[in-house]
Parts: structure tokens; C-alpha cells; sequence
């Protein structure tokens, strides 16, 4: 791939994502933000520059920098398609919630819960809610949330059982 690159005959793009992916692979973390970012400022029309974004965002997540990760996130939500949205937002959800932004958190979960219910990230979007909600003791807005919902139920006994947990975790 470093030949097909250097010599940029022709797809010059795939040739620097499919060697960065490799340099990911045997641990050449550096290396490999290098071609991504080149790949990002280079590339704009290419069909990897998503996957560059989407590299580059975890690998920011990855290593604990939460805002340059959000930044790439918020990079890839300018042009994906729904499902890739949703991803984004969820991927965005976890990056806030592990960097104890907890409000931002709620909010990138509430995007896909309320706009992407269709999409496969749903499921996982309501529990990076409800992890976010009980995280800071706020069960009955959680409830409230899922209540509103119509392709969730949640019995009365499970909604005592979050509330007894939550308050144990507390307190």
C-alpha cells in the first residue's frame, strides 16, 4: 500500500486508508493518525474519507481525548446517511458518558432514541440513557423518557427494582 501511495497513480485514497487500517493493526497508532488525517485533508470526495473520520474518532476516543473525538463525530454527522447517524450519535453518547459529561451524554442518547428508533443503535442508545440517568440519580426522568416511548415497556417491578438500585448505588 506505501508503494501504491507513493507513486499515486491511482487510487491514491485507497491505498493510504487500507495502510493506515494496517498500521492500526500492528500498533503504529502514530503512523496511522498521520494517513488518516492526510486522507481527511486530501481526500474530501473520497469514498474512505468517512471511514477516515470515523478512524480517527474512535482513535481519539480510544486514547481518552473526548473532544477531539466529538470533533470528528460531529465532522462525520455533516453528511451521513441515518444509519450512520444514529451511530454517531450513540458512538458520540459513550465518548460524553465516559468523559462524565453526563448532560451531553443524555442528549447524544436522546437524538437516536427520538429520531432513529428504527435503526439497530436504539437498543443500545436506551441503555447509555438509563446508565446516564441512574449515573446521577435522576431514575424518574428516565422513566418519564421511556414511558412516552411505544415500543418500550417497562413493568412496574422493573421500574422499582432501577429506583431501589439507583438509590442504593447513592447512597
Amino acid at each position: 500500500y506505501e508503494l501504491a501511495a507513493n507513486y499515486a497513480l491511482f487510487d491514491t485514497d485507497y491505498a493510504i486508508y487500507n495502510r493506515s487500517v494496517c498500521l492500526g493493526l500492528i500498533g503504529k497508532s502514530s503512523d496511522k493518525v498521520k494517513l488518516l488525517q492526510q486522507l481527511e485533508e486530501n481526500y474530501k470526495q473520497s469514498a474512505y474519507y468517512d471511514d477516515a473520520l470515523q478512524d480517527l474518532a474512535v482513535h481519539y476516543k480510544n486514547a481518552n481525548q473526548a473532544a477531539l473525538a466529538i470533533a470528528y463525530y460531529d465532522k462525520l454527522l455533516l453528511f451521513a446517511n441515518d444509519e450512520l447517524k444514529a451511530k454517531v450519535n450513540l458512538s458520540k453518547g459513550m465518548t460524553y458518558f465516559n468523559a462524565n459529561s453526563i448532560d451531553n451524554a443524555i442528549a447524544s442518547f436522546l437524538i437516536v432514541v427520538n429520531e432513529y428508533a428504527k435503526t439497530t443503535y436504539f437498543k443500545e442508545a436506551l441503555a447509555g440513557l438509563q446508565a446516564a440517568y441512574v449515573s446521577i440519580a435522576k431514575v424518574d426522568e428516565y422513566l418519564n423518557i421511556v414511558n412516552t416511548l411505544p415500543q418500550v415497556s417497562i413493568s412496574r417491578a422493573e421500574q422499582d427494582s432501577l429506583t431501589y438500585n439507583t438509590a442504593f448505588m447513592k447512597f
